[in-house]
């Protein structure tokens, strides 16, 4: 099995095992569940562009729907801000964002088109400060960022940068 198709299938399987805890945890509080009378009357199939889940008071706390064309489930904090998202970019890639306490992105995994795999941690600036990534053949890279940017650390390093070295 390929790397984007287990890292896929893993996701998959974590967001299924969550949302039953969470149905199993439900019931378990008093809500009740689905009756088994109510769930052979439901129709099999519930079409829609946007799905929000809300909390008793109403507060939104997961929206699985669309963002510009590309399916997204966002989960929301108390304070009405993102805190996950898992996404499918319009290039057929599979993501998992994560967000601080004031909305901004601080990580994001993401398996791109040709099988590369890349993880990317975010400063509180929004700006890319570290990340590792995992070529389609099995070839990996740290990249390590100061506050202006540029690269600190590069593993393995860059053959333009091997070649300076080479000839100092």
């Amino acid at each position: 099995m390929k790397t984007r198709e287990l890292l896929t299938s893993g996701l998959i399987a974590i967001l299924c095992g969550a949302a039953g805890a969470a149905l199993w945890m439900s019931g378990t509080r008093g809500i009740p569940l689905v009756s088994r009378a109510a769930a052979q009357t439901a129709p099999q199939t519930v079409t829609a562009q946007r799905f929000i889940v809300t909390d008793p008071a109403g507060r939104q706390q997961a929206i699985l729907g669309s963002v510009g064309g590309e399916p997204s489930l966002v989960l929301i904090d108390h304070y009405n801000k993102p805190v996950a998202s898992l996404i499918v970019t319009s290039a057929n890639e599979p993501g998992v964002t994560l967000y601080d306490d004031q909305g901004r992105l601080r990580a994001s995994l993401l398996v791109h088109a040709d099988g590369d795999v890349a993880l990317s941690l975010n400063g509180a600036d929004g700006k890319s400060t570290a990340g590792l990534s995992l070529g389609s053949h099995g070839e990996p890279r740290l990249v390590m960022k100061d506050a202006r940017g540029a690269s600190m650390v590069e593993l393995p390093i860059p053959a333009k940068s091997a070649t300076k070295s080479a000839k100092q």
